[in-house]
């Protein structure tokens, strides 16, 4: 990335006091980058012992440090151009400045280069997160911020910071000419202009403890200020030169497109499961259909109905759409849920992968390794619940990603709510949210000299995302008399699914061996190669820094399942262990770290090829290749890898599953075409624990159904079900039916008759 290497000059004012400190802390730094470097002092006609104290350290550093001097102060502007002019006479590849006085954390140019690095952009622009200067300045600086932004449409966030790093081709290919405070606006205009990137990076600021602040001069404002109207002018007048190759990358893509290929995409498989008869072939997506129309058209409505075994959201959002039968019993009302999800995710996803990788077509490859997924296009055309998580999952570490780069609060607020929501969908948004607290508290601490606003943000983050978390605890208690009913109730133990004979619980080796099988059964093991290499790539160049560890928080899902499965208490099985397919779905989650991390492999891998094929970053050929032609070239790729990935894993497993499943379950389809086709009308009492598939499939009205959680009638109605008006009773002979236990050996069904008896599974009639 560094290629010549880079040089980073100081421009020097009466800085005797600062500079050899200023010039130790960056040699320190430069020597850790193993690329070549050097220091430029570019003295501006000082008046004091500068130029004196720049010549010693130029002789007590021969190799790496050098001397530009002015006869005469000459300006800020003319500084800087001299330190531009001496770094590309030089041949440095990129070329930074910092401000001399000691304001600065020189060892913060590694986070510079790592943004060029990562970004793929042609100019890091610092931002103070908090500015140590006076009141005066601190007003000075906000107005002339202000200005700059009106007059010329400077859009960084701290325009006169003197802490950039630019690309030798940015300063051959355009010309300044500011004076004084000017030429930083001139600077990012231009380039901007000419079609160059630029990415943004917070870097902290000191008080002055020593030398005098010149910036504050009246005739130095004003004479700014008139080259800033003077710039405005020429900017309007130049003609915009064509954009540069890091910029024509996937161009004409934006969120808008991704929204439309995503929901074409979305889509189109809908019809094609749809047609296939699979949309509800889960048992778990009736189960939520039968929730959410529970919930204010049950034989007991209300907002007990939610229960506590599922989290609410999902069902929630189902109310609109439930009311018709025709999308209730299709399933579309829940899968169009899924497939909204579908698209918000793919398109942040692209957001996240376009961010890491500073290029759009980092981005459409973070895209298109999620949406082209068959597993989750399979899911994403039923009721089920997971696409809704990665929907949130994908906005929480979009807005932590861009809140570690910027610090602004309205990014954190975004990534609370997202993880809000994810802890009210499925509970592993429970497990995203320990990791995401974690991870805000790292970045508050490795960004910010302060530890109140560290503690702070921490606070704030960790009451609005976990408000959702405490809200279900209190809902537990009020509703089902314990705080972890969900945990440990009679329909959500453990042990109802896990058995003894389960061989992952307590051997670390199975359980990590089933977890792995599950994430490359599902996400590929093409792809996943991928994700690993871009991980590596990522971790390499990143090194914890803390504008890069958002993504990473993805991971933790890894050890979370692998310790689940340990610990019994998530059950999964894979063909390879059990022979059966059991809750495959959950290496799914995994999808989404490993295609943001792919996304950062292929836009590297692309990079190496323009860098290749072409000695200059900004030549035809270098444009032609980051364009469509590498669109196609990128789409077909990953389309033939993740094809590849889903034959060599034997097919869809998130399909596979839910009809292996089906197959034994002839007796309830049985069981439930018969009471479709007798019932006429009245109460039907029936367990709803393991039998959602009959009171679904079978048609009977949701509030004429009379099951355990018919709060005030199921007890009355398992006592005396004629005096209760029960027409229709169904139940299965077996010891752990509730309503075989209470009526199978008593008298109560005397009063009934028996329309359909398999031997197994009985319905009466009330005579």
């Amino acid at each position: 990335m560094l290629g010549r290497g880079v040089a980073i000059f100081l421009p020097c004012y009466n800085e005797s006091e600062n500079i050899p400190l200023v010039v130790q802390r960056t040699l320190n730094v430069l020597e850790s980058i193993a690329a070549p470097y050097q220091v430029i002092l570019v003295d501006d006609g000082s008046t004091d012992d500068t130029g004196a104290v720049a010549r010693q350290l130029a002789t007590l550093y021969p190799q790496t440090v050098t001397v530009v001097t002015h006869d005469q102060n000459l300006g800020y502007g003319n500084a800087l151009r001299s330190g531009f002019a001496a770094g590309i006479a030089g041949g440095w590849d990129w070329i930074g400045f910092i401000d001399s006085d000691n304001q600065f954390d020189p060892r913060e140019v590694e986070d510079l280069l790592a943004a060029a690095y990562y970004q793929h952009v042609d100019l890091v622009a610092g931002f103070r997160i908090r500015r140590a200067d006076g009141v005066g300045r601190l007003v000075i600086g906000r107005m002339w911020h202000l200005l700059t932004r009106l007059v010329v449409g400077i859009r960084e966030r701290d325009v006169d910071c003197g802490f950039k790093l630019v690309h030798r081709n940015v300063l051959q290919s355009i010309d300044l000419h500011g004076r004084y405070a000017a030429v930083s606006p001139e600077l990012l205009a231009r380039s901007r202009r000419a079609g160059y990137t630029c990415a943004e990076v917070g870097v902290h600021h000191y008080p002055r403890l020593s030398g005098e602040q010149t910036g504050a001069n009246l005739v130095v404002i004003l004479r700014s200020l008139a080259f800033l109207f003077r710039l405005r002018r020429s900017l309007t007048r130049g003609s915009r030169p064509a954009v540069s190759g890091g910029a024509t990358a996937a161009q004409a893509l934006s969120a808008v497109g991704v929204t439309f290929a995503a929901s074409a995409l979305a889509l189109a498989s809908f019809l094609y499961f749809y047609l296939r008869g699979d949309v509800l072939a889960y048992d778990d997506s009736i189960s939520h259909l039968l929730i959410a129309r529970r919930l204010l058209d049950g034989s007991t409505p209300g907002v007990a109905q939610l229960g506590s075994v599922w989290l609410p959201l999902p069902h929630l959002l189902l109310q609109p759409l439930i009311w018709d039968d025709s999308l209730f019993y299709s399933g579309i009302a829940g899968a169009a849920i899924s497939m909204i999800s579908f698209v918000v995710a793919t398109v942040f996803l692209f957001k996240t992968g376009a961010v890491l990788t500073g290029s759009r077509l980092g981005g459409w490859a973070a895209g298109l390794i999620f949406a082209l997924n068959p597993n989750i296009l399979y899911l994403q055309s039923t009721p089920m619940t997971e696409t809704l998580l990665f929907a949130c999952m994908a906005v929480a570490v979009y807005e932590l990603v861009l809140w570690s780069h910027s610090e602004r609060w309205q990014h954190l607020s975004g990534a609370a709510a997202a993880i809000l929501l994810a802890t009210l969908t499925r509970y592993e948004g429970w497990v995203l949210l320990i990791s995401f607290a974690v991870m805000v508290l790292y970045i508050t601490i490795r960004r910010s000299y302060r530890r109140s606003q560290s503690v702070a943000n921490w606070l704030f983050f960790l009451v609005f995302a976990a408000a959702g978390v405490v809200g279900w605890l209190v809902w537990n208690r009020a509703i089902f008399g314990s705080f972890t009913d969900f945990e440990s109730g009679q329909f959500s133990k453990p042990s109802l699914w896990v058995g003894n004979s389960d061989i992952a619980v307590g051997n670390l080796k199975v359980s990590s061996q089933t977890y792995l099988l599950a994430v490359t059964g599902t996400v590929g093991l093409p792809v996943v190669a991928l994700g690993v290499g871009g991980l590596i790539r990522y971790l390499w160049f990143g090194r914890l820094r803390a504008q890069y560890c958002a993504p990473l928080t993805l991971l933790v899902f890894l050890p979370f399942f692998i310790v689940a499965l340990f610990s019994g208490q998530r059950p999964l099985h894979v063909q390879a262990i059990t022979g059966d397919l059991y809750n495959t779905r959950f290496g799914l989650v995994m999808l989404l770290p490993i295609a943001l991390f792919a996304a950062v492999f292929v836009d590297g891998l692309l990079r190496r090829i323009v860098m290749a094929t072409s000695r200059r970053r900004h030549t035809a050929g270098a444009q032609q290749l980051t364009g469509r032609r590498a669109l196609t070239v990128v789409t077909i790729g990953i389309l033939g890898v993740v094809v590849s990935g889903t034959f060599l894993s034997g097919g869809v497993l998130t399909l596979k599953e839910p009809l292996q499943w089906a197959r034994g379950r002839t007796e309830l389809t049985t069981v439930a075409a018969a009471l479709r086709v007798d019932y006429d009308n009245g109460r039907v009492l029936m367990e709803g624990f393991g039998n959602e598939y009959v009171a679904f499939t079978s048609e009977v009205p949701s509030d004429e159904i009379i099951y355990e959680g018919s709060y005030h009638l199921w007890q009355s109605a398992l006592t005396h079900p004629a005096q209760q008006q029960i027409k229709w009773i169904y139940l299965s002979r077996n010891t752990t039916d509730m309503v075989w236990r209470a009526l199978g050996r008593s008298g109560q069904l005397a009063n009934y008759r028996i329309r359909f008896d398999d031997g197994t599974r009985v319905i009466y009639e009330l005579r």
